[in-house]
Formats: structure tokens, sequence, C-alpha cells
């Protein structure tokens, strides 16, 4: 069972993001799937992996771990 973070949503669909989703971290540090990301290009990609990983990586996500 895939654990699911409740308290961040992508803002381009509105879902919840899971533990294991492909996500894109934009230049404005916002967290967006990637399969999203490629609707909104204005902005460029800072990092990329799972939203676990990514909020892992960053102390400004902090809260959320």
């Amino acid at each position: 069972m895939k654990k699911e973070f409740k308290i961040m949503y992508c803002y381009h669909c509105k879902r919840h993001y899971r533990y294991n989703d492909p996500v894109v971290l934009d230049a404005w540090n916002s967290i967006l799937h990637a399969s999203c990301y490629e609707y909104l290009t204005e902005y460029p990609i800072i990092d990329k992996g799972t939203y676990g990983e990514i909020i892992e990586k960053y102390d400004f996500f902090k809260e959320l771990r």
C-alpha cells in the first residue's frame, strides 16, 4: 500500500501526492506531478524524482516529513 501525504496536492490536477508519485521541483520550489509539468513549462525544473525523495532531500519541506 502506498503512503499518502494529504498535506500537499498538485496545483495543476488537484490530486494529493503519494510517496512514489513521480514529480518535478520547479524554480519557485513548487512540486508538480511529472505528467502535469508538461502543461506548465514556463518555469525551469530544478530537480525530479519521487515525491518522497524530494521532500526528504530539501530542508524547506521538513514539515511534510
